[in-house]
């Protein structure tokens, strides 16, 4: 079960990058790109979409007609739901136009996920929690160490079998028992000082992929691997890390 990985020891091969810079130049170009501009300026954005200035939504489906009034800004989309946060705390959830939910956390949402009725979120306070949808009731509310700046990349929490997977904003994850909200333990990626927030967080197999912008942590039933480095982005795919690095690489 992916929910043992956790248990086991972690694994993850990396290529390292040639010390040369190189330039990729297409040999073949099938067509001409599109190109066109947005109808608003972004004023937030998530690693699963962003907020224009007149409030429409850009999702992992492109641009949305469907807007927000002018304090919110848009979490992401589960289970056809969309989230989104005001910065004094007001979570909302929407199917279509239709409200499923409204909470008042006593801080900004920074990052969140859904799956049933469960909602799992992160706030600007390195806070996680679990809410039950139905009810609106908080079972878990858990504040980490100190973090004294964000990264607009911060992950979303990840939900497995059993279990979900926080990000946290000083530098680890946190695993909690998705019935009774129970913390079962945690794991360091990083332990830098400033803006060592989870910048990506997500599981393919039973393997689980975690990093902050300086560290990159693999979990696996067969051991453990990390690698320092500056890094922008990350991508997953097929077993691989791709990492984009601030030097270029």
């Amino acid at each position: 079960m992916k929910s043992l990985i956790f248990l086991a020891i972690f694994a993850l091969v990396f290529s390292a990058c040639s010390t040369k810079r190189q330039y990729f130049e297409p040999t073949n170009i099938s067509g001409d790109a599109k190109i066109s501009s947005l109808n608003a300026s972004i004023k937030h954005s998530t690693r699963n979409g962003a907020t224009l200035s007149n409030g429409t939504l850009i999702t992992q489906n492109g641009l949305q007609s469907k807007a927000l009034s002018a304090n919110e800004y848009f979490l992401g989309s589960y289970e056809g739901q969309d989230v989104s946060s005001t910065i004094e705390g007001k979570l909302t959830i929407r199917q279509g136009s239709a409200l499923v939910l409204e909470h008042e956390f006593d801080e900004a949402i920074v990052s969140a996920s859904i799956e049933g009725n469960r909602l799992a979120a992160l706030s600007a306070a390195n806070k996680i929690y679990l809410l039950l949808i139905d009810t609106n009731e908080v079972i878990l509310e858990y504040a980490s160490g100190a973090s004294y700046a964000q990264d607009a990349r911060t992950a979303a929490p990840v939900f497995l079998n059993t279990i979900i997977v926080y990000p946290t904003l000083d530098g680890k994850i946190m695993i909690v028992q998705k019935d009774s909200g129970t913390i079962v333990r945690d794991a360091v990626v990083s332990s830098e000082n400033f803006f060592n927030n989870i910048i990506y967080l997500d599981v393919e197999g039973d393997n689980l992929y975690a990093a902050t912008g300086t560290r990159i942590l693999s979990i696996s039933p067969d051991r453990t691997a990390t690698i320092a480095e500056q890094i922008k982005d990350i991508k997953l795919h097929n077993g691989r890390i791709y990492a984009l690095l601030k030097n270029g690489f």
